[in-house]
């Protein structure tokens, strides 16, 4: 199995034209992915510029021609999870289905006390997240879904139209109990961050076992 190379950028402390500049480069000397992030501040500094990540999506969509991209990872308490499912099937069909999209808890904690957002402690953003991959493969797999829970509603919610093809869900993090659990039952693809090489033939070897598993 071949290696694909790709390119992922923090949209902070850049101008549109240079993104622009950016993945048109990699749209046509054959680099094989482009990805972005999902916040509101950049990571260190939060009155510098940075780009919201779904309409960046969507002109991605219309600016290139070969490229898969998408953004790794979404936070899964930072949008209606129907809505998120709408725009990445819409976006789907603006680029000839190029989509590929993954979710997260969150992490970066003065974006959700700037903007409105519950700051929950870790093990109940997780629980949202394994939630919300669970709504989230039915929305992707499923023309209408039906889920009820404590937090989470949705009654005869259809998704119209479907996706062109497959369109892959990724999940992001690094925990093996839960996170790589979650990656083997609902995601077609772990987004394991900022490790080496040792550290993900291991992480490799756990999502196997997990696979086994579940």
């Amino acid at each position: 199995m071949g290696i694909t190379f790709g390119m992922h950028v923090g949209q902070q402390n850049i101008t549109i034209e240079d993104l622009r500049k950016l993945w048109r480069y990699a749209d046509q000397n054959g680099y094989g992915w482009f990805s972005i992030w999902d916040h509101f501040y950049c990571a260190t500094d939060d009155q510098a510029p940075h780009f919201e990540a779904v309409a960046l999506m969507g002109a991605m969509a219309i600016d290139t021609q070969n490229l898969h991209f998408g953004c790794m990872v979404f936070a899964t308490p930072f949008r209606n999870l129907g809505q998120l499912a709408k725009s990445m099937i819409t976006i789907d069909h603006l680029s000839g289905g190029r989509v590929e999209f993954g979710m997260g808890a969150g992490w970066h904690e003065p974006e959700f006390h700037a903007f409105g957002y519950e700051w929950l402690p870790l093990r109940q953003r997780m629980d949202m997240l394994e939630e919300g991959m669970q709504v989230m493969r039915s929305f992707l797999d499923n023309e209408v879904t039906n889920y009820e829970s404590d937090t989470l509603t949705f009654k005869n919610a259809y998704m119209n139209p479907r996706p062109l093809t497959k369109l892959p869900l990724w999940i992001g993090g690094l925990g093996e109990k839960r996170t790589a659990r979650m990656a083997a039952t609902y995601a077609d693809g772990w987004n394991i961050p900022y490790v080496g090489p040792g550290a993900y033939r291991h992480k490799v070897q756990v999502l196997e076992e997990w696979c086994a598993k579940v």
